[in-house]
């Protein structure tokens, strides 16, 4: 005798597998009982994490990292953000964007919209360039977004990610320039629009196709702040306080493993950070300034 069941059937319920059972109209007159599984789609890990974007460990390396700037794609001179992208690029990324221009419907990326760049030396497959701000003709440099254009550029770059087989994209402070909002209000609104990314992925039934999203800041009292407020929408990870711990652990198990008759047990005092790691500190570390309050970590 023939048993009318729904097929298997998976579709997004909570966070995690679980197992539900229906009775259809028919089976129910027979007295059986059909099952369906449902599985939580794949959505999108979003870690707020204290290192600069352009320091990450290789084991969070990015596929895509986000940058905002003008419509033109033309740097502004001078030190600034552009500046330091432009350094870590290394040094030639005008020429880049210039090629990407030359290809652009009237040598201009509409505002909110992304394109792919060239790497360079950056520690990603390309870079991901998105219009936040009108051509920089003048002698001053156009006003920087305001927290829904902030918004708006984290989605559209989210959106042009997940059609680019990305999995893994990185996020700073976007954002800055001339009427800026503080560093922590962006980190905020970033990792906002990220989550409400994700909510209307699943409302709407689509993959995000993105699965993690990393947005980065180096300075403790800036991370501290935006760790508290986003505690119910991201995961928390202070890579700059597991360094010195991690380091530690190290030399402890080297200094057991070469204890014995002769050889000199080592200890953290006279402990001395490598040449290449204070080369790196300097160079991502924060001017001076006695309207700032820097904590344990931070290098100025």
């Amino acid at each position: 005798m023939a048993v009318h069941a729904t097929y298997p059937k998976r579709e997004r319920l909570g966070s995690r597998e679980t197992q539900s059972s229906i009775v259809t109209p028919k089976a129910r007159t027979r007295g059986c009982r059909a099952r369906r599984f449902v599985l939580h789609a794949p959505g999108m890990d979003i870690s707020l994490v204290r290192a600069s974007i352009y320091d990450l460990p290789s084991r969070q390396r990015l596929d895509a990292l986000v940058y905002d700037g003008s419509s033109d794609l033309q740097l502004w001179p001078g030190r600034g953000a552009d500046f330091d992208l432009d350094e870590r690029f290394g040094g030639r990324l005008q020429e880049a964007l210039d090629a990407e221009v030359r290809q652009l419907p009237g040598k201009l990326l509409p505002l909110f919209e992304v394109v792919r760049v060239a790497r360079g030396r950056l520690h990603c497959d390309f870079l991901a360039w998105v219009a936040t701000r009108p051509p920089q003709s003048g002698t001053r440099p156009e006003p920087a977004p305001d927290a829904k254009g902030i918004n708006r550029a984290v989605k559209a770059a989210l959106h042009f990610a997940s059609t680019r087989h990305v999995k893994r994209i990185g996020f700073g402070a976007l954002g800055a320039g001339p009427g800026e909002l503080p560093p922590a209000e962006r980190l905020i609104e970033i990792i906002r629009a990220a989550h409400e990314y994700e909510e209307q992925c699943a409302q709407s039934g689509h993959a995000t196709g993105v699965e993690e999203v990393l947005v980065c800041e180096t300075l403790g009292s800036t991370y501290q702040k935006v760790a508290a407020a986003v505690r119910d929408m991201a995961k928390i990870e202070n890579l700059v306080a597991q360094a010195p711990a991690a380091r530690s652990a190290g030399l402890a198990k080297r200094g057991t493993s070469e204890s014995g008759p002769g050889r000199k047990v080592a200890t953290r005092k006279g402990q001395k950070l490598a040449a290449p790691e204070v080369d790196a500190h300097r160079h991502r570390a924060t001017p001076y300034s006695p309207r700032t309050r820097f904590t344990a970590g931070d290098w100025v």
